[in-house]
């Protein structure tokens, strides 16, 4: 499952201008899918890294179910754009682009390298 708190500290630290989510198209067809969203440590729930490894490895994640999404072609997304994608899968990116308070520049959403969605060319900024 994806790890936001340590997703939001990577951008944070890095100063990301944008992010690239891959492998759109691999969580197609779950049952469920979960992203943590935070940590409970010593029964405080925190949204970030802890500052110490031994705060660290007392931390239990907190997990948000979000939609899912059925098997699409990748082909046809692609070269559609954004808009093809399951309406569940937009909600996802746009809940990761949220919570980062990162935009996402391109969804891979097949294997091929021409199966990625452009949504910003950040080196047209």
């Amino acid at each position: 499952w994806l790890d936001l708190p340590m997703l939001r500290h990577a951008a944070r630290v890095s100063g990301f201008t944008g992010v690239a989510v891959n492998h759109v198209d691999v969580l197609a067809g779950l049952t469920e899918l979960k992203v943590c969203t935070g940590y409970e440590i010593d029964g405080e729930e925190i949204d970030t890294v802890p500052s110490t490894t031994d705060r660290w490895e007392r931390c239990e994640p907190v997990f948000r179910e979000l939609g899912t999404w059925e098997e699409f072609d990748s082909s046809a997304v692609a070269e559609e754009g954004y808009g093809a994608l399951p309406a569940a899968a937009r909600e996802y990116l746009e809940f990761v682009a949220d919570e980062t308070d990162t935009p996402v520049y391109a969804v891979g959403v097949g294997p091929d390298r021409e199966e990625t969605v452009e949504l910003t060319n950040p080196f047209e900024e």
